[in-house]
């Protein structure tokens, strides 16, 4: 497979499809309004759980999910192998303002992960980052 066939194509409106993921709905709109500046990045839809996360990535096979690990319903860790079967292409960066975050080892494990306290000035260009590198 050539390099270029791992990396997520842009949108025909030139944009990569972002699906935030957090049970706090003022986390939810700064991590759209943050991402949403990016030029190539676009917010095209929000959920508050892991079940809805699921379903939404189903549907929309978004370029990449922004998921909190501490969530009512299905949490981050739950729903993460149910996102790599949902959407196999999708890059996921977990959230957590929890400092250990390092149990999600394996195959099915984040790309990234980012501290809500430390971290998440730095989330636009991660995930611009993340979405022009090559699949490992």
């Amino acid at each position: 497979m050539r390099v270029a066939d791992q990396m997520p194509k842009l949108r025909p409106d030139g944009r990569h499809r972002i699906v935030v993921v957090d049970d706090d709905p003022a986390m939810r709109e700064l991590l759209r309004t943050m991402l949403n500046v990016v030029p190539t990045l676009r917010v095209v839809a929000q959920a508050s759980n892991g079940v809805e996360a699921v379903a939404i990535a189903r549907i929309l096979l978004p370029d990449l999910m922004t998921l909190d690990l501490r969530m009512p319903v299905m949490d981050g860790r739950q729903a993460l192998p149910l996102l790599r079967d949902a959407a196999p292409a999708m890059r996921i960066v977990v959230l957590s303002a929890y400092e250990s975050v390092t149990d999600l080892a394996g195959t099915r494990a984040p790309e990234a992960r980012v501290s809500k306290s430390r971290g998440i000035l730095q989330l636009p260009e991660l995930v611009v980052d993340l979405l022009a590198a090559p699949r490992a």
